[in-house]
């Protein structure tokens, strides 16, 4: 998961439906080179409070991997959270796999697609009572100084995406 900046609503917000997936042959494995460098990260939760930290974004081995290191830097609810992504473009399936692990227990293990609404990282989460829901990340705007995506749940009683929080990022370097 790539992390700069998150702003949690107060409500959910309704995407108009189901993400459609189309073919990504057409993609080159360089399409997010933009992440590479150092971003600033800033997010406001529930409660209005804001939180800060850091995303620094490079390449393992021959830039087929990109790697991120992302470190909250202030108190309250993400106090000492600190993880790392590893994405990797696979030209076989023409898909981006991304895989997300930091010091309080958190993994996710998305696969990159586009469609109508931009880049899309989707993966699915069991909760403790064994419930799958679909979650997804949707990149709304990137350039290499900013970037905004939200964190989408998929309601499958109201069969819609629902925004649980909005990333916004802030390039340093």
């Amino acid at each position: 998961m790539l992390i700069v900046s998150l702003v949690f609503s107060s409500g959910p917000f309704y995407a108009s439906e189901k993400m459609a997936v189309v073919d990504t042959s057409g993609l080159p494995a360089s399409l997010l080179n933009l992440w590479r460098g150092e971003w600033d990260v800033v997010w406001e939760g529930a409660k209005g409070e804001r939180h800060s930290g850091i995303n620094r974004v490079g390449e393992i081995g021959s830039r087929s991997i990109i790697q991120e290191h992302f470190e909250a830097l202030d108190a309250g609810t993400f106090s000492g959270l600190k993880g790392v992504c590893f994405s990797k473009y696979n030209g076989q399936t023409r898909q981006w796999h991304q895989a997300w692990h930091d010091n309080q227990g958190g993994y996710y293990d998305f696969v990159g697609a586009f469609d109508r609404q931009g880049r899309i990282f989707t993966t699915k989460i069991v909760s403790h009572e064994g419930n799958i829901s679909d979650h997804r990340l949707v990149f709304k705007y990137a350039s290499r100084k900013s970037i905004l995506w939200d964190w989408e749940i998929f309601n499958e009683r109201k069969h819609q995406w629902m925004r649980s929080w909005r990333m916004q990022y802030r390039k340093l370097s």
